[in-house]
């Protein structure tokens, strides 16, 4: 039986919440504002591979907008990669393609970045 939780599994999550930080700190210019580009976002697939990568990217994801753009970015926009991790996660088990698997999470992140970016707007 697989262990669930191990000093790999721990050290793992430290890294890849490490690395959604200071991913999106090397393009801070275009990771904050009222339109985002985090190259950060590119770890969102790691669901797929490792089940401790979904709270490491919320975690990640919150230690990065507590720079941002104050309480609707802290708490929108953490619990918004949250779900699309859990999103990602899930969905390697029912849908077979790579492609397909992406695009459902990514979707469901631009919708809740759309919300949020006119919700600071107002």
């Amino acid at each position: 039986m697989k262990e669930k939780f191990s000093a790999r599994r721990l050290c793992r999550a430290g890294v890849i919440a490490a690395l959604y930080v200071a991913l999106s700190y090397l393009v801070q210019p275009f990771a904050f504002g009222a339109v985002q580009m985090r190259l950060s976002e590119a770890l969102t697939v790691l669901p797929l591979f490792f089940v401790e990568s979904v709270p490491a990217l919320f975690i990640g994801c919150l230690l990065t907008n507590l720079g941002g753009l104050g309480v609707y970015d802290i708490i929108i926009g953490s619990l918004t990669t949250l779900l699309a991790a859990i999103c990602t996660y899930f969905d390697k088990k029912q849908i077979s393609e790579i492609f397909y698997r992406n695009n459902i999470s990514h979707s469901f992140q631009r919708l809740c970045r759309s919300v949020r970016v006119f919700a600071v707007g107002r």
